[in-house]
């Protein structure tokens, strides 16, 4: 439906409307930001009716309201019954804490002390799970909003029939109108994916026509931007009705790993004419996602190809094979329940710190305001909610003042032009909800969205926006330093014992992949080394960011190349894990004696990863001392596969030309630049000055 209503726009601006829908793979930020617009437009109907009749006053339908903004957002159960049991449980448990809140407002310090505990429980159980954060966070509103309305308590029933207009509304978006499809939202992914793809050779192609430092920086954000496309599509593969879940997977890693290979022949040859044109012809398909006949068989044995053609016309099968994948995702969504989603830890470090914080921003809050010192304690409480760092919280916290100071001066500007034209006010208005929803992957941008809103709300009642919008920004400042002392002064979790933690999350997985290709040779059906290098791409998101804190702020001190940090070769590693596994998938295609040799030499480089682990793992964090801790990374195909070392090493991130050749060869060539890329990690990790994963940023 979403498609529907945006294809059209399409035809304006085709590379813009690709650009648009890769950015967003299967359309789920603007799913959500649409849902939240849909909601708070049929709900602020409902509730307009009731100002208007009398039954409601003009201020009891700010609980309504809120929680219309909120839950289609924070409504991420697994299946549709658990979401509409958490909407439920949301509405019932916000009507108890807004309640509470009233009753005990007048109570000095009853109500400021009940207000901290409720922040402490709310952010111990934010780490439980979706239902969690989604009750926890509504209550927490409802618990300051009964607080700071305060309305008597003959008053309260009328307050509270906002809600049941808000359940209304929020079931009618999200279950009737634009409800969760898994297997329409796949199609929508696998689409992004191709688009994505077309993208990848975009800036690929501009990469080998140039090669300046720039271009090899885009290339990169690509690549990576389009593993996480497959990652999402990965995870939505898991709750569609595809036919065979299995062959969705590995058509998705084949595409990557050819894409892959296009990339590194580009590289390695000159770019003809010719081969230019096949470029830009292949991308032409992938940004339609439309194969207009069938794709024959690759011969690589015995053709004189140009290594570039061969991995041109694997590219194109694979994304043929990609696009025919929408018939097996076609169809009604009949699929049981998907299992729930995994409970997390009680997150007690950060409950300690944001109830200090929330402390602290109170009382500064009060100095300076005793009517609007809550947004300071709410700036104190979100900022505490889904980081892991004090780096995180740093980071989180900047781009709140940010926004809120930019979003302070449009808002000025709004309400002052747009003063005396409401329906001008309330388009924009409309346009700030959606925006502060779809941009809330950019947190900045997000609250500079719902600042610029709220200035047109308090003028649209007649308040004076610029004294109001001041002290907001004031409050932020406030509750901000409040976060600040307590994330790295209470209980702090530095950022790089959480990025050492995420590497070794890397290696391990790393270390899995190779097991699993052990088991897989040795004839173990149930082994899916496939499998295992998802969750070492998984890892490696986690590792990335992670790193974002590290990275922003050395970025701002002092500028590093890409070419100075490890993760790349990371991504390398990652990359000849994963044909690896391919290839270990293939069984059927390679000989008795390739597996015992494709085994014996997966073991070796499993020891030596086990041995960078021992390392990294050692409170001193000595080079480690495995069996190829010394070695020099030219002579490691000889070691791990039995084969004469090359005379040179491919570049990092650039796949060899003997990737392109069948099962049995393209596994050798897997194992060969894995130890390679290995020899350089345990460079990089090991090198001169600082160990360990902090060099990757």
């Amino acid at each position: 439906m979403v498609n529907g209503v945006l294809r059209p726009l399409g035809s304006l601006s085709a590379p813009l409307w690709n650009r648009f829908v890769a950015s967003d793979p299967g359309q789920v930020r603007l799913l959500a930001a649409t849902r939240v617009t849909l909601s708070v437009g049929i709900a602020g109907l409902g509730l307009a009716a009731l100002v208007i009749w009398g039954c409601v006053p003009t201020m009891g339908i700010a609980l309504g309201a809120t929680l219309t903004m909120l839950a289609p957002f924070l409504l991420r159960d697994p299946g549709r019954r658990r979401r509409e049991t958490t909407l439920f449980l949301m509405a019932l448990l916000a009507a108890l804490a807004y309640v509470a809140g009233a009753l005990i407002s007048p109570l000095f310090p009853v109500a400021e002390i009940l207000f901290l505990l409720v922040i402490f429980v709310a952010v111990l159980l934010q780490s439980r799970g979706p239902r969690y954060g989604a009750i926890c966070f509504g209550s927490f509103l409802s618990f300051y909003l009964g607080i700071y309305l305060h309305p008597p308590a003959a008053e309260l029933p009328k307050h509270l029939a906002s809600l049941p207009i808000m359940w209304v509304a929020v079931w009618i978006v999200c279950f009737v109108l634009l409800p969760d499809e898994p297997s329409a939202m796949l199609r929508r992914l696998l689409r992004s994916v191709l688009r994505r793809t077309a993208l990848v050779l975009e800036a690929a192609e501009a990469d080998a026509l140039h090669g300046t430092g720039e271009s090899r920086r885009r290339l990169e954000r690509e690549f990576i931007r389009l593993n996480e496309a497959g990652l999402v599509a990965e995870e939505q593969i898991a709750n569609s009705v595809a036919a065979d879940r299995e062959v969705l997977r590995r058509r998705l890693v084949t595409l990557e790993l050819a894409l892959a290979r296009v990339v590194g022949a580009m590289r390695g040859e000159t770019i003809t004419p010719q081969n230019l044109y096949r470029v830009e012809a292949l991308r032409g398909r992938f940004r339609r996602g439309h194969w207009p006949f069938r794709v024959g068989a690759v011969n690589v044995k015995g053709s004189s190809e140009s290594q570039l053609r061969l991995a041109l016309r694997e590219l194109n099968r694979a994304g043929a094979a990609v696009a025919a994948s929408h018939a097996m995702v076609a169809g009604p969504d009949r699929q049981a329940a998907p299992p729930p989603a995994p409970v997390g830890a009680l997150a007690w470090s950060f409950a300690v710190q944001a109830t200090i914080a929330a402390a602290l921003a109170m009382a500064g809050g009060i100095a300076l305001s005793p009517q609007r010192w809550f947004w300071a304690v709410i700036t104190a409480y979100v900022m505490f909610l889904g980081v892991r760092t004090r780096g995180d919280t740093a980071q989180k916290i900047l781009h709140r003042v940010a926004g809120t100071f930019l979003g302070m001066i449009a808002g000025v500007v709004c309400a002052t032009l747009m003063s005396g034209h409401p329906v001008l006010e309330l388009a924009v208005a409309v346009v700030c909800i959606f925006g502060s929803f779809y941009m809330f992957s950019v947190y900045g941008i997000s609250i500079f969205f719902a600042t610029v809103m709220l200035g047109l709300i308090y003028g649209s009642l007649g308040v004076s926006t610029e004294p109001l919008l001041l002290l907001r920004l004031e409050e932020t400042a406030i509750g901000s330093g409040a976060a600040i002392l307590s994330a790295f002064l209470v209980l702090p979790v530095r950022t790089r014992v959480h990025v050492h933690r995420s590497g070794m999350a890397v290696m391990e997985a790393l270390r899995d992949v190779l097991t699993a290709g052990q088991q897989k040779l040795s004839g173990e059906a149930a082994a899916s080394p496939l499998e295992k290098s998802r969750l070492l791409d998984r890892s490696l998101r986690d590792l990335r960011t992670a790193l974002r804190p590290l990275n922003a702020r050395r970025d701002v001190i002092r500028p590093v190349d890409r070419a100075e940090r490890a993760f790349p070769v990371l991504l390398n590693c990652a990359y000849w894990a994963r044909v690896f596994a391919v290839s270990c998938e293939d069984e059927a295609l390679l000989g008795k004696e390739d597996r015992l040799l494709l085994t014996s030499g997966s073991r070796d480089l499993e020891d030596w990863v086990g041995a960078l682990i021992a390392g990294l793992s050692s409170q001193e964090e000595q080079r480690p001392a495995g069996p190829y801790a010394q070695a020099n990374p030219m002579t490691v195909r000889a070691k791990a596969t039995g084969l004469p070392a090359p005379a040179s090493a491919p570049k990092t991130g650039q796949p060899s030309a003997s990737a392109a050749s069948p099962a049995d060869i393209a596994a050798v060539a897997a194992l060969d630049n894995l130890g390679q890329a290995l020899g350089l990690l345990e460079k990089r990790l090991f090198g001169m000055g600082r160990s360990g994963f902090s060099r990757l940023s």
